[in-house]
């Protein structure tokens, strides 16, 4: 019996069409059906990168004696949580309360209106002791016992789903009013002491005790994450955060980057870097790369080869570092490119951590050499080397075995190399590519996550910017226009799912609000809702777009999605608007958890989605002040300020968990400044969005030309010859920033701008440094 996963948009889902279970997609049809034949719901939720998702398959839902059971008693739904993230966190909570550990595969079994009863992760096809002592039931075991229970002890089970739906929900609310600040005073980011005070400098401090000195990173267990928000608060800290906490910041991010950098998490083969290490010296990877740690990991990496150039004088660096961080951001856009580009020019998902060789699946198999391949490799692709020196190189980088007595070894050196050592290595890299490229491959889950590909658009145009490779501007041009074309959807239409095509109005800008789907494949949109992660991270990559080009359609796509959240994402609370982490609607999901997901502002493996919308809001402060001072809260910049400010009061105890939010914080100093870039050639302007990054400054480039600056009014403002600050020119669209900030005679023209108020422009990097001086507010 074919199943209904047929038409999915998930590969994930897609992979188990052909399983015996009668699987159905999440949606309310699964749960009508489950209160029509009045039985549970087994609801199994996982990824496509997912290891022991793939080995429960196979044992249990491909196992047709399993699949008659499950299919008798019980209505299956498989659920990607990539697709529905909103669902994958709100039973993981379920499941944490229920066992006190989460994982995937997720196995839940929920009632008929969706409220969670029993959970667990993975169930082996026969029971097996496990090295606590203890014993773990085979899933046919759980299958029977959830029967019986659900059969004969109806009563308990119903109260048990509405304790749990509750217990779920007074998470949710919790983590809302930790946003809120409920009882708590509104932050004052202009007084002090306030909420403000001290808090990057504490955060700094607590990173500090944190980190593993003897390995890296943070914390001195396993498995290690490669703690992509903290790295960004540690760079722009360094930067522009308060003077005490700089030095610390930087000789952190440095080790930290330098570390990764070096480790087997970064493939230093072909580029990009895999999800974790599962152990405490990075010395052997958990293979599946996903495409949210490397949008991350690619900005941080350009932000560090530049910052280097600015900040040595905090703590001394190695002087490799810079080459380091340049090799890997670029590295890591060419692995985009060339493995995550879909057809339609977004970026997919994620790689598997596994590779079938000979009709089985082998961890790392397409990343792994041993030692006599590589030794082999290294003399083949670099002829010129002597013995010695390929003897000495194959040692340095050979790593560790994937699984114990196992030839195949990680390959990394664990430290810098050598001037010499790293000549040979540049010389047999594009062999040892070649060679790699032939070999099996993983499986790509080719889906396209709105959120994520927000992400990298955004990570791609800083790195263009930063490091000046024009191909770096084209990659996040193409994946944007796609993310608009395919994802974005009138707000009506998106509701009813019958539009499928984005809202336009003239020269690609939208014609109204824009709704953003989750996720798509091949160009095609899945029927998942956008959370606010896929708001915030879309409309972040519009407005980064924006501020590289200059193109008003970016901005005016931005603004769709500002207003599209207003619109469906705000609840309207006594302490100031909240944010759902996901539209209202989801019946069964709202029965999970005893109301509405409100969403959270911790980070984790991505930044939080309140953090990235905050970063959305001073961006638009800057950008269109008319439009984000209608904005609730106050405005776009109050509303940032508050939830920011609530935040910074837990940032002191949990500074990885709210580093997303002391980032923004950190360059809170520059909070109204704006730079815009006229005129010149178009590397002087990239130049100057690269001295906005580093300052903490909203930069936007111009058109070249003064003719083909946008807006309606009449010509440029004044432009006097002396120092004194300049109002904005006679454009009637108070909104357009660029208006009376022209160039003349085509000569380069950097208007810097606090507030409506700008300097006499002046024309280079080194008068821009002279006009914005050093230094934070004493109390940041």
């Amino acid at each position: 019996m074919a199943n209904q996963l047929a038409d999915s948009t998930s590969p994930y889902l897609l992979q188990h069409a052909g399983n015996p279970v009668d699987w159905r997609p999440w949606g309310p049809g699964a749960f009508a059906e489950a209160a029509r034949r009045d039985v549970p719901v087994f609801v199994s939720i996982g990824y496509a990168a997912c290891h022991w998702c793939h080995v429960m398959a196979h044992e249990s839902f491909e196992d047709e004696a399993t699949a008659r059971e499950l299919n008798a008693r019980f209505v299956a739904v498989k659920v990607d949580r990539e697709e529905h993230p909103d669902v994958d966190e709100s039973y993981m909570t379920a499941t944490q309360l229920l066992t006190g550990q989460g994982g995937w595969p997720m196995s839940v079994f929920a009632t008929p209106d969706g409220r969670p009863f029993h959970a667990g992760t993975y169930y082996p096809p026969e029971p097996r002791q496990h090295g606590g002592g203890g014993r773990t039931p085979s899933f046919r075991q759980v299958l029977d016992a959830v029967h019986a229970a659900w059969t004969d002890r109806r009563e308990e089970v119903e109260q048990a789903a509405a304790a749990l739906a509750a217990g779920v929900g007074r998470q949710s609310t919790a983590l809302a009013a930790l946003a809120l600040g409920a009882g708590q005073a509104p932050p004052d980011p202009d007084a002090g002491p306030g909420p403000f005070a001290g808090a990057v400098t504490d955060a700094i401090e607590q990173l500090a005790l944190l980190e593993d000195t003897g390995h890296g990173g943070f914390g001195t267990g396993a498995p290690k994450f490669p703690p992509g928000p903290a790295l960004g608060l540690l760079l722009q800290a360094a930067a522009t955060g308060p003077r005490p906490a700089r030095a610390t910041a930087w000789a952190l991010a440095a080790r930290t980057l330098a570390v990764i950098g070096t480790s087997s998490l970064a493939d230093q083969v072909s580029g990009g870097f895999a999800r974790y290490a599962t152990d405490r010296s990075w010395a052997l990877p958990h293979f599946e790369k996903m495409l949210y740690d490397n949008a991350q990991l690619l900005r941080w990496y350009a932000r560090w080869a530049v910052l280097a150039d600015h900040l040595d004088h905090l703590a001394p660096l190695d002087p490799r570092h810079p080459a380091l961080a340049r090799r890997l951001a670029l590295g890591t856009a060419a692995w985009l490119e060339e493995q995550m580009t879909t057809a339609s020019g977004a970026f997919a998902a994620s790689l598997d951590a596994d590779t079938v060789v000979d009709g089985q699946p082998v961890e790392g198999a397409t990343y792994t050499w041993t030692p006599a391949e590589l030794r082999e490799a290294l003399a083949a692709e670099a002829p010129e080397a002597g013995p010695a020196e390929v003897e000495h190189l194959a040692e340095v980088l050979a790593g560790v075995p994937v699984e114990p007595g196992s030839a195949p070894l990680t390959l990394h050196a664990g430290r810098l190399l050598t001037e010499a050592e790293q000549d040979l290595w540049d010389r047999a890299l594009p062999g040892l590519r070649r060679r790699v490229a032939s070999r099996p491959q993983p499986a790509r889950d080719g889906k396209e996550v709105a959120a994520w590909n927000g992400m990298t658009v955004t990570a791609l145009a800083e790195a263009w910017a930063l490091l000046g490779e024009d191909r770096l501007l084209d990659q996040a041009l193409a994946a944007g226009e796609v993310l608009w074309q395919v994802h974005c959807r009138p707000l009506a239409a998106a509701e009813s799912r019958t539009d499928r095509e984005a809202p336009q109005g003239v020269d690609g800008a939208p014609a109204g609000p824009a709704h953003v789907l989750r996720s798509a494949l091949d160009g095609r949109p899945g029927p998942a809702a956008g959370t606010l992660a896929d708001h915030a991270q879309a409309a972040g990559a519009f407005i980064a777009l924006y501020r590289s080009t200059g193109q008003e359609r970016w901005k005016a796509r931005a603004r769709a999605v500002v207003d599209a959240v207003v619109g469906t994402l705000v609840v309207q609370t006594d302490h100031g608007p909240a944010l759902l982490a996901a539209p209202a609607g989801d019946a069964a999901l709202a029965a999970a958890q005893g109301g509405p997901s409100f969403a959270s502002p911790l980070d984790g493996a991505e930044p939080s989605a309140l953090g990235a919308w905050a970063e959305v809001l001073l961006h638009w402060h800057v950008l269109a002040p008319v439009h984000a001072g209608t904005l609730p809260g106050g405005g776009a910049r109050a509303w940032a300020e508050k939830t920011l400010g609530h935040l910074c009061r837990l940032g002191r105890q949990a500074p990885l968990e709210t580093a997303t939010a002391l980032r923004l914080v950190a360059r809170h100093r520059a909070v109204d400044d704006l730079l815009v870039a006229a005129g010149g050639t178009a590397e002087d302007r990239r130049q100057a969005l690269a001295w906005a990054i580093v300052r903490g400054v909203v930069g936007l480039q111009s058109p070249g030309e003064p003719a083909a600056v946008t807006g309606t009014g009449p010509g440029p403002g004044p432009r006097p010859d002396d120092g004194a600050p300049v109002g904005p020119g006679d454009a009637t669209d108070l909104d357009d920033v660029t208006a009376g900030r022209t160039s003349r005679d085509g000569a380069t023209a950097l208007y810097l701008c606090h507030g409506t108020l700008c300097h006499a422009p002046v024309d280079g990097i080194d008068a821009l440094d002279r006009l914005a001086g050093d230094g934070p507010a004493p109390d940041a």
